[in-house]
């Protein structure tokens, strides 16, 4: 019943309530680490947001109210980009392990279940990486590999554990 905007330039989550009306929707705001950025929701219904500040967020959605928060995240700075297990109680998300990080090279995974949250390597293998996602079907992971957008993107298949099952050519950019 809300409509959640992230802004992306600053430190809060816009929240409007449609119910309102065109004429009559109120906006309000959830203060929050720098850089909204990727939302996605769990299996308990409440709002996951990654933040280019390096924070995973975990928001209430019936009162708006931040549960936990994970800091510390090596993410991209911009434009992030994260999926969520079959069974919406394992995030993954893009992002970088290397001191100097110039991309997006690895994949971690948060276990939403876990009493304390904390990001593991899911997977690091030196990848341009430029886009994840969760096949509805099986719940493999999918992860783009750009490859410095210098030619066509090749995709990457991931089983749960982290395996590796294919790979294939794609255009540029992948998604």
């Amino acid at each position: 019943g809300r409509i959640y905007i992230a802004y992306e330039g600053g430190s809060a989550l816009g929240v409007i309530n449609p119910a309102d009306g065109l004429d009559n929707f109120s906006l309000g705001s959830i203060e929050m680490p720098a850089g909204a950025s990727a939302m996605l929701t769990d299996a308990e219904g409440d709002l996951w947001v990654l933040c280019t500040s390096g924070s995973l967020v975990e928001i209430n959605t019936s009162n708006n109210s931040i549960i936990r928060q994970l800091d510390g995240l090596t993410t991209a700075g911009f434009n992030e980009r994260m999926a969520i297990d079959l069974r919406g109680n394992k995030i993954y998300f893009l992002g970088g392990t290397n001191s100097s990080f110039t991309g997006r090279t690895a994949i971690f995974s948060v276990d939403l279940g876990a009493s304390e949250l904390a990001a593991t390597t899911f997977i690091d293998d030196g990848f341009s990486l430029y886009g994840i996602g969760i096949n509805p079907e099986n719940g493999e992971v999918y992860a783009g590999d750009n490859n410095a957008f210098q030619s066509t993107g090749t995709g990457l298949v991931y089983d749960e554990a982290g395996t590796e099952l294919d790979q294939f050519g794609t255009g540029i950019g992948p998604n």
